[in-house]
Parts: C-alpha cells; sequence; structure tokens
C-alpha cells in the first residue's frame, strides 16, 4: 500500500472524528445543565452598608474598600478647607463635595472606561490612571469639561464612616 493513501485515509478518519466531535458539543450545547433535586440553592446576605474605623486613617492617606462590588476610596484630607461649611441636611457642602472638612468619600474610578485612581504622595491630587486627568480632594478637576467624581451616599457615627446610606435611619 502507498503511503500516500495511508496517510490520505489516516487524515479523512482524523477528520471525520474530529468533525462528530464538534457535532456533539454543538448538539449539547442546545440542552441546558439539569440542577441535581439535592442541591441547595445558598443566598448571601445583602448587606446595604458598610462601616469604616477611621480613626487609624492619618492625614494625606488614603483606603480603599468595597461596597456592592465597587471600589470605594476613603481620603483623610492634609488640611482641612477653612471655608468649609458643615450642611444643614445630610446633602453634600458645594464646594468641597462632603459631609465633613477632614474626609472625602468617592466611588475610585474615573472617565468613560471607570479606571482606578492613583492618590499621589503629596496627599493633595488623583489622578485618573487612563487618562491622566488630575482631581484635588474634593474630587474635582481643573479641566471644566470633565465631570466630578461620583460620591456614594455615606455619613459618620463618631469614629466610624458607615457608606450605604445618607444618614442613620
Amino acid at each position: 500500500m502507498d503511503k500516500r493513501v495511508l496517510y490520505s485515509a489516516i487524515l479523512k478518519i482524523m477528520a471525520l472524528l474530529f468533525g462528530m466531535v464538534i457535532f456533539a458539543v454543538l448538539v449539547n450545547s442546545f440542552f441546558p445543565a439539569q440542577t441535581f433535586n439535592d442541591e441547595e440553592k445558598v443566598e448571601l446576605p445583602k448587606e446595604p452598608t458598610v462601616t469604616i474605623d477611621i480613626e487609624s486613617l492619618f492625614a494625606g492617606k488614603m483606603i480603599l474598600t468595597q461596597w456592592k462590588g465597587l471600589s470605594i476610596g476613603i481620603i483623610h484630607r492634609l488640611k482641612a478647607p477653612d471655608n468649609f461649611t458643615k450642611p444643614n441636611e445630610v446633602h453634600l457642602s458645594k464646594e468641597w463635595r462632603s459631609v465633613s472638612a477632614d474626609y472625602f468619600v468617592f466611588y475610585n474610578s474615573a472617565g468613560v472606561a471607570q479606571c482606578p485612581l492613583y492618590f499621589h504622595r503629596s496627599g493633595d491630587a488623583l489622578e485618573d490612571t487612563c487618562t491622566r486627568i488630575l482631581y484635588n480632594t474634593a474630587g474635582v478637576s481643573s479641566n471644566e469639561s470633565v465631570p466630578a467624581l461620583r460620591v456614594p451616599p455615606y455619613y459618620f457615627n463618631n469614629k466610624q464612616l458607615v457608606i450605604g446610606q445618607w444618614g442613620p435611619d
């Protein structure tokens, strides 16, 4: 028997087997996997708020936490603003975008791509890691066409920060 004929026959058999496997996978994909009757569905508790102890957060430092799957940054400002007026209600002050003069709480992402932010060692600026746009510690850029950083709902309870609602119930 000629080697060409042998190799041709082997290749045809391999192609046929490969085609059958692909066809079987395709047919199997039409039928969803069945769940077993003895499986238990475990529901994780949904915690609407996150409480963080901020007593150990030094001035000029930032910490990150998670709330509802999103990264939240908390900055202890180096210098509290002199002209800060505490909001009467639970709303943020307009200029400093904060409930407290000492802290700024924000979603740790910016821009269309929602890239994480880098906190400069100087303690006075945040930088978008994708676009290199700088934000001050109120989350506002010097470029007026760039929107300010988003702020999650939060409030302070003694030496703790509660993220997830604007005030205690």
